[in-house]
């Protein structure tokens, strides 16, 4: 299964800080990622896609709920 893409973080605060929050660990991660793939680190790699995948999911699922409510 292919790695996804990744969310772009927005360059403007949301009004949410949870959003907030996920969406700069995931830059984190991505920095991270980005390091372990310069050092060829294949091991680590896997553990960060899986981890940023994990993540991405959890800020869509909790953006999931923003709509529900129409809220930002």
């Amino acid at each position: 299964m292919p790695h996804s893409s990744g969310l772009r973080t927005l360059p403007v605060p949301s009004p949410c800080p949870a959003c907030d929050v996920q969406r700069g660990e995931l830059q984190a991660l991505e920095v991270e990622l980005r390091a372990a793939e310069r050092r060829e680190d294949g091991n680590r790699i896997a553990l960060l896609r899986h981890e940023h995948d994990e993540r991405l999911n959890a800020l869509r699922h909790h953006r999931a709920g923003h709509a529900r409510r129409g809220t930002p």
